[in-house]
């Protein structure tokens, strides 16, 4: 994004303190950060008119500029300037160093051969470029080139000159005027000359010996202050006494050691490592201009020795201070790192102007476990003292920057402060650090620091140099050109000055809270993701150091709330176009998930709830952007909408809408197509709405994927944030279009209805499978229940018309893939089978076409082949549905023989559930195992009670066939938990209850067989009733579930036998169902291995003596006493062996009880003890009248004689 700027044409005067300088390093000249760096120099001014600040450039008032905005927060930005001159474009010569001029609008950069010069305030994206070609020496050791301002009496142009030294040998050459050496040099890109009108140079040569310039300074009203690597220092005077051009020098520190150190000194003089670890003059910065017009100069050297010049051409040179600071530094840290006397390093000092006389601002380091820390240090100092009024660490370097390496070891860090003096620049390596300087030494205060912050550059970007600028500072990069970091916001305001102040007379270490703060967070995540975009921005915007968890979490919640509700500042002014606005929400919101992805991991992690909202947002967006595409041009929709927002949304238009309103987006898509259904719009206009609908979801599934890999997330979590769709009608909706279009047109799709119709599908099998997996991992209130439940019916109900859609497109191999992200095993199979009953189907067809029946072979061995493939990766879940599926729809072949290599899965089915039992048996019977096919079939009888008698008593026919199967073959191997005969006698004793059923059954079968409707069949079994019963009309009611299976012909148990035999009245002499219950009781007494228990056994025994007496008919008690006596059954002492007992009556009058019932096996306890307690009542009334157990026993002696 760009801003305009217009370049002012003001002239520089009265220039006194802004610096500028190269950036300092210690390593090898070929690098761009060496500490032999020729471009260190300082430049002052306090003209506020020709500066680069928040809105103007200096220069040409015809110049208008786009500058490149590449990063802003609420304090600072950071702008590009357009120039950029092809040595730092495209340039393959190796830059050496660089820096920026401000006074004179200038920068220049140093190669392996020449000094490039160039106007960085042009207009021209290629600007007019002046080579100054040098020869290397033979060490090596890059020049030093500084840029000389000056403001010519002739003209308003600033015409600066520049001073070329050869830092081995002191041979210096000095041009006042770029513009007329460049006529005698040439233009690097311009065929244009200009006019010569003066081609002089100056010349000085030091002849140094056994040491090198490895510094060089401008300093404003003075001339070019140069230091070696002796320590020796020297002011190089540009003018004479007269005020013109001439070189001479003037030495300030003159750095005398004992000739065994100069031997020493000698031999190691270009040894770069030695100069490296050494002591050296590490900072030559200027200070006050003062009233009589001399001006200050600090020298800092690494060990801690701080010197104070005075110099004016007319009054001389002055030192005023030299003084050794660095034991009181070291104190203000050694309670935090006792042990850092000997790393601590002294960096750069740079004077405070705004503060009294001598008060500096001080940057130093010390090592601790292989990490650079640095320090600012605020302190006053005289000849005599030093005070200390402010410690500050500074936190904001990424960690990895500051870990030292054999790249890094000898990095030297920069301090620059531009007017108006309120903020420090700390540059080490790729990062620069902005925090706050001391605003007053009053007693009383002491700064405490609440704001600091950073801006990082890229590794591939390499910062040659430095220059001041007001409230700014200006870099000068390889491959990003020049650069304006600037401060934009202060947080000293005029009227308060001592804001935030306050004196801390024992100097502690200050560690800004701001670091840890949302608003930090926040800040670098905006910056992130409004300018880092695309990757040509410089700027490197990702936190690679330990936060606050809270803060993330906060801050990233306050961002995407803004992105979604268009509250980022300044966006739709930026953006004003709709669709252009929309478009960058979408991509602010789509980088902000890559860039938590790849900052807040781990110890930063954010929670998984934030993810999906933040997930959900950039989704919602994308909906907006491709559903305002799909309808912007339709005037109809667009009314439709309007009136629809108005109604639901509160807002004035629908433009309104998608401005502020986007997280309701998938609201109004529900709403839109309801309304649409209501108004019957559909069915006039329903392929343009569908296409609506299609343009609006397409790329939902891939981007949502694409979001969900991103932020390493699944559907697959217990999360409080509701995903899309789930508060919604839209998926139903959506599904109610995708039936309407399908019933329309049935099969006869053209290709591009197929692919609407095959994405709306995917998207609602997708969508549908996610909102599941996502409620399955939920606590769920009553409310989310009903929702959840709504979508699993939902699911069920579509399920299987999505996957046939699927087939009908021709889609089996995507729907596969879909099928098997969801492990949906079901919808797999239906896919698969489909396939293989269309190739099994061919294959019967073309039975004489040999070499198309080969394809169909190939064919069916691939599916079976995928079959393999699924049976592989899901194993017996697979192999459960597959067979289920089968079953289901009566393909018991496939389960049977279908999957030979799968045998043990078969098995493995059919044995988990007794349903099977029925098909169990014949696998078995395959498998020769003869017993357990018999075993089998008798579980598969106990446990399934739908089927009817007749089919009852097939299973147990097959089962006794395969026990005797068993039993006459040679198999002795084999082995069960049942012995055989046990089996066949309990076949025996079931075949007996079916035969008796059926005997019952067919006692009422000329009453039944002209009767359809079960309520009169009822009525049949109702008018047969034992006469007690007919009492009470609610007896019928009780036992109707029992009639209805009796009457369905479905096997009944014992205990509802017995009901049927003693409650019902059958009039068949030969039959006489008392005996015949009796008869039931005696054949389980007589069974070894009956699973009745004793209990159940007395129970039915005792409740058909009482329901017997309760006939008070003698002549049925009668007759049913001497078939038991004739059939040897009941016990009397002529037949003790007899398995029916005799009661009294106080054994008949039983009180039942809630274990009695369900020992009896009753469904409804309450009615089955009503009915009991009915029919003990009957009994002791009937007891009162006749003496039950007399009459008994005087039936039972007239039938013994």
């Amino acid at each position: 994004m760009s801003t305009p700027f217009t370049f002012s044409n003001t002239r520089l005067k009265n220039v006194s303190s802004l610096n500028g300088d190269g950036l300092v390093g210690s390593q090898p000249p070929s690098s761009s950060e060496s500490i032999f760096n020729g471009s260190h120099s300082d430049f002052t001014g306090t003209s506020k008119n020709s500066l680069l600040d928040s809105t103007d450039l200096p220069g040409s008032a015809d110049y208008q500029v786009q500058l490149n905005e590449l990063t802003r927060s609420d304090y600072y930005r950071v702008c590009e300037l357009p120039s950029l001159p092809r040595i730092l474009r495209d340039s393959t010569d190796a830059i050496i160093s660089g820096y920026s001029d401000p006074i004179s609008e200038h920068a220049l950069v140093i190669t392996n051969n020449s000094v490039h010069v160039w106007r960085y305030t042009s207009n021209e994206l290629v600007p007019i470029t002046v080579a100054f070609p040098y020869t290397p020496n033979n060490k090596n050791i890059p020049p030093q080139a500084i840029i000389i301002p000056n403001a010519s009496p002739e003209s308003n142009i600033i015409e600066p000159g520049l001073l070329i030294t050869d830092s081995l040998t002191g041979s210096m050459k000095y041009y006042p005027s770029i513009q007329i050496a460049s006529s005698s040099i040439g233009f690097l890109n311009s065929s244009s000359h200009t006019s010569i009108t003066n081609n002089k140079s100056y010349s000085l040569n030091l002849n140094l010996k056994n040491e090198f310039i490895h510094l060089a300074k401008y300093i404003q009203d003075v001339g070019v202050v140069i230091a070696t690597s002796t320590k020796k220092v020297s002011i190089i005077l540009l003018t004479d006494n007269t005020g013109k051009p001439s070189l001479s020098k003037l030495d300030l520190l003159n750095n005398s050691k004992s000739s065994i150190f100069n031997i020493f000194n000698s031999i190691n003089a270009y040894n770069l490592e030695h100069f490296q670890s050494n002591d050296k003059i590490i900072s030559i910065n200027q200070g006050k201009l003062f009233v009589h017009g001399s001006r200050e100069i600090i020298i800092q050297d690494s060990n801690g020795t701080i010197d104070v010049f005075e110099y004016s051409r007319n009054n001389g040179l002055n030192h005023l201070i030299s003084q050794s600071i660095k034991s009181r530094f070291v104190d203000s840290v050694s309670g935090m790192f006792p042990n850092c006397d000997n790393s601590f390093k002294f960096e750069e000092t740079v004077s405070l102007n705004h503060l009294k006389n001598h008060t500096y601002l001080i940057l130093c380091s010390i090592i601790e476990n292989d990490t650079k820390i640095f320090f600012l240090f605020t302190a006053a100092v005289d000849e005599h003292d030093c005070m200390v009024y402010s410690t500050y660490r500074i936190n904001n370097f990424n960690n990895n920057n500051l870990v030292l390496n054999r790249n890094t070891e000898f990095n030297n860090a920069r301090l620059l402060v531009p007017e108006p003096y309120t903020t420090a620049y700390v540059v080490y390596n790729n990062t620069i650090v902005l925090t706050d300087v001391l605003q007053d030494l009053n007693d009383t205060h002491s700064l405490t620091h609440k704001w600091e912050d950073f801006i990082s550059f890229k590794d591939d970007i390499n910062l040659l140099g430095l220059g001041l600028d007001l409230n700014s500072i200006i870099t000068v990069s390889q491959n990003s050109g020049t650069l304006k970091v600037e401060r934009t916001s202060n947080l000293f305001s005029n009227n308060d000055n001592n804001n935030n102040i306050e004196r801390n007379s024992h100097a502690k270490i200050q560690d800004p809270a701001f670091i840890n703060s949302k608003e930090f967070i926040k800040s670098h995540i905006l910056q992130a993701i409004i300018y880092n975009i695309n990757d040509k921005n410089p700027l490197y915007f990702d936190l690679n150091f330990e936060l606050s968890n809270y803060d993330i979490e906060s801050a990233t919640t306050e961002v995407t709330n803004e992105i979604i509700n268009n509250d980022l500042k300044n966006l739709s002014k930026r953006f004003p176009n709709l669709i252009d606005h929309l478009y960058k929400r979408y991509s602010i919101s789509n980088y902000l998930c890559s860039y938590i992805s790849r900052n807040f991991t781990g110890e930063n992690s954010i929670s998984k709830d934030l993810k999906f909202k933040i997930l959900s947002n950039t989704l919602k967006l994308n909906l907006t952007i491709s559903f305002y595409l799909s309808i912007k041009d339709d005037q109809n929709i667009l009314n439709i909408l309007d009136k629809l927002v108005k109604e639901n949304f509160n807002v004035n238009a629908v433009e309104e809408f998608f401005y502020d309103k986007v997280e309701k987006i998938i609201e109004l898509l529900s709403i839109l197509l309801k309304h649409l259904k209501e108004e019957n719009h559909l069915n006039t206009n329903l392929e343009k709405y569908l296409a609506v609908v299609f343009e609006t979801i397409k790329d939902y599934l891939n981007q949502e994927d694409n979001l969900l890999h991103e932020l390493d997330l699944s559907f697959d979590t217990s999360l409080k944030f509701s995903p899309n769709f789930v508060h919604t009608d839209l998926l139903f909706q959506i599904n109610n279009l995708l039936i309407q279009i399908s019933e329309k047109y049935a099969e006869n799709y053209n290709e591009d209805l197929s692919i609407i119709i095959y994405e709306l599908t995917k998207f609602l099998y997708y969508s549908t499978n996610n909102l599941l997996i996502w409620f399955a991992k939920q606590e769920l209130n009553d409310d989310s229940k009903l929702i959840n439940n709504k979508f699993i019916e939902f699911f069920k109900t579509n399920r299987k018309s999505w996957i046939q859609l699927f087939i009908l497109l021709g889609q089996q191999l995507k729907s596969l893939e879909f099928a098997e992200y969801f492990e949906d095993l079901i919808s797999i199979t239906e896919i698969l089978e489909n396939e293989r009953e269309t190739v099994v189907s061919e294959l019967e067809l073309t039975s004489d076409d040999i070499i198309n029946k080969e394809g169909l072979s190939v064919k069916l061995s691939k599916i079976s082949l995928i079959f393999d493939t699924y049976f592989s990766k899901f194993g017996y879940n697979f192999a459960n549905t597959l067979f289920k599926y089968y079953i289901d729809n009566d393909k018991y072949k496939m389960v049977l023989i279908g999957f030979p290599s799968y045998h043990e899965y078969v098995i493995k089915f059919l044995n988990d559930d007794p349903v099977y039992g029925n098909i169990l048996w014949i696998r078995l019977i395959l498998d020769g195992e003869y017993e357990k096919a018999g075993e089998s079939l008798i579980k598969y009888f106990n446990y399934n009670e739908n089927d009817t008698i007749e089919r009852k008593k097939l299973q147990l026919s097959i089962a006794k066939l395969s026990l005797v199967a068993n039993n006459e073959g040679d198999d002795d191997s084999f082995s069960s938990t049942f012995d055989s005969s046990d089996l066949l006698e309990e076949i025996s004793l079931k075949n007996n209850f079916i035969d008796l059923q059926i005997l019952i059954k067919q006692n009422f079968s000329s009453e039944l067989e002209s009767l359809n409707k079960t309520d009169n069949k009822l009525n049949v079994i109702k008018s047969n009733l034992n006469s007690i019963y007919t009492k009470d009309e609610s007896i019928i009611n009780f036992k109707r579930e029992m009639f209805i299976r009796f009457l369905n012909d479905k096997l009944l148990n014992v205990a509802d036998l017995v009901d049927i035999l003693t409650i019902i009245t059958i009039d068949n002499n030969e039959l006489n169902n008392f005996y015949q219950a009796f008869k039931l009781i005696a054949l389980i007494k007589q069974s070894q291995n009956s699973n009745y228990s004793p209990r159940f056994i007395k129970l039915l025994e005792i409740l058909i003596w009482k329901r017997l007496v309760l006939t008070k008919d003698d002549k049925i008690i009668l007759n049913t006493i001497e078939k038991l006596i004739s059939g040897g059954l009941l016990n009397i002492p002529s037949n003790p062996d007899g398995l029916i007992l005799t009661y009294s009556k106080d054994d008949l009058i039983i009180e039942f009880s809630n274990d009695d019932i369900k020992t009896l096996n009753y469904s409804d306890r309450i009615d089955s003890l009503k009915l009991l307690k009915f029919e003990n009542d009957e009994l002791v009334t009937l007891s009162k009248q006749v003496n039950i157990s007399s009459k008994l026993k005087s039936f039972i002696e007239s039938l013994v004689g």
